[in-house]
């Protein structure tokens, strides 16, 4: 397994940059890949909380990539928190990153949250096109 820290851009107008981290397994590319959103910020949720660490343990267990972040105003990443609005466009822009990396195969790509990032993931799947499946916990 390799853990990359990375930086992208959030969609949208004035994006800020967010921070977070891609879980690749020891897989033959192209692999599938989902990104993990946190639970609430304002309630300590980070990407580091227990259960976004744990949904990318599984995932690496069963062969496929985690990009775990953190959303606006959260640790590194930049930006304000917006009560959700906002952090769609994190979702989106996680999404835009994993799907360019090139071990992963961007028609595999999925969407994974718990509490706040599975409210956010769930309103956010509709409009992502790189997304195949959101699951809240």
């Amino acid at each position: 397994m390799t853990r990359q820290q990375v930086r992208f851009l959030a969609e949208g107008v004035d994006a800020p940059v967010l921070e977070g981290e891609l879980w690749l397994p020891e897989t033959a590319p192209p692999i599938a890949g989902v990104v993990v959103a946190h639970p609430h910020p304002l309630r300590g949720g980070n990407m580091d909380s227990n259960a976004v660490v744990a949904v990318c343990q599984g995932l690496l267990a069963a062969g496929i990539a985690a990009l775990r972040f953190n959303f606006r105003g959260v640790e590194g990443s930049e930006g304000e928190h917006d009560n959700g609005v906002a952090e769609a466009n994190d979702v989106l822009g996680a999404l835009a990153f994993l799907a360019e990396q090139p071990a992963i195969d961007a028609g595999r790509v999925g969407l994974a949250g718990y509490s706040f990032g599975g409210g956010v993931s769930l309103r956010t799947a509709a409009h992502a096109p790189p997304c195949r499946t959101a699951m809240q916990v």
